[in-house]
């Protein structure tokens, strides 16, 4: 049986290279790509949803899939401040995980970063 996979962070680095396996990939039927700008591509499996990720909850609330994966992620570089980097690497990832639980995904996978560690003194890590 094909599968919907839905997939967060689809024009970074590692976002867009698992978009173009989940386009080729005959396990999924269709695929559910999240961005906060168009992805400027057309493939008869991919729906493109564009919106802030401070809208996640409102823009997914309907949207059902089996497979959903979380690749956002920033930089303080990127980001600028402490604040718009945890919205990005923490806040939308947990609000996305939430969502795929409530609309019943079965399957939940995120990229995180190497050496990743709660108690850690830096603040990226």
């Amino acid at each position: 049986m094909a599968k919907v996979a839905l997939l967060a962070g689809t024009t970074g680095l590692i976002g867009s290279q698992l978009l173009e396996f989940m386009l080729a990939d005959e396990h999924y039927s269709s695929v559910i790509a999240i961005s906060r700008r168009p992805l400027g591509k057309s493939h008869p499996k991919l729906t493109n949803i564009v919106c802030d990720l401070s809208e996640l909850t409102t823009a997914l609330a309907q949207v059902q899939a089996n497979d959903v994966f979380c690749c956002l992620g920033t930089t303080m570089r990127l980001a600028k401040t402490k604040e718009a980097f945890r919205a990005v690497d923490y806040d939308a990832p947990l609000a996305l995980a939430r969502i795929a639980k409530q609309n019943g995904a079965t399957q939940y996978l995120i990229v995180s970063a190497l050496g990743s560690n709660k108690n850690s003194s830096i603040f990226y890590n």
